[in-house]
């Protein structure tokens, strides 16, 4: 496949607002892989970025990414 943290740092390079990306994870208490949203943002002014996790069953890319202002 793709390598994740690769995509997600090209997409906020190209988008320096954030950058959202989905991927199949393990979930505590689930039986199967899940649909997790990943959100990357940089922390102005520094080297550092912060990133977040949002589980979803019914967001696409293109949703997410709606979100960033």
């Amino acid at each position: 496949g793709r390598h994740i943290g690769m995509e997600i740092c090209r997409r906020l390079h190209s988008n320096p607002q954030g950058a959202w990306i989905l991927q199949k994870q393990w979930w505590p208490q689930t039986s199967k892989p899940m649909n997790m949203g990943l959100f990357l943002i940089s922390i102005p002014g520094t080297a550092y970025q912060v990133q977040s996790y949002y589980p979803s069953r019914s967001y696409t890319e293109e949703e997410l990414n709606q979100f960033i202002p």
